[in-house]
């Protein structure tokens, strides 16, 4: 239901942003592109789903509506981050 399509590390930036993934849902029908693996100011990793930004705010452009698909992706892309 849920695969990773690829992962894109960046090494060395100095930055929280570690990577960019690419996670396939529901048998090759929908691909979500730029999902953004972070580290947080706690040395904690976590997948930002892609988002705007408008009047200095991030609102992401893709929500989940079933909480075990984002808990599933969440788990899905740091586990291909980590390998």
């Amino acid at each position: 239901m849920l695969k990773v399509e690829k992962v894109i590390k960046l090494k060395g930036n100095g930055s929280s942003l570690k990577a960019f993934v690419d996670v396939v849902l529901g048998e090759k029908k929908v691909l979500i592109r730029n999902v953004k693996v972070i580290e947080s100011k706690k040395g904690k990793l976590f997948a930002a789903l892609p988002n705007q930004s408008k009047d200095g705010k991030y609102y992401e452009i893709i929500v989940f509506l079933d909480e075990e698909l984002k808990e599933l992706l969440q788990q899905e892309v740091l586990k291909a981050y980590n390998k």
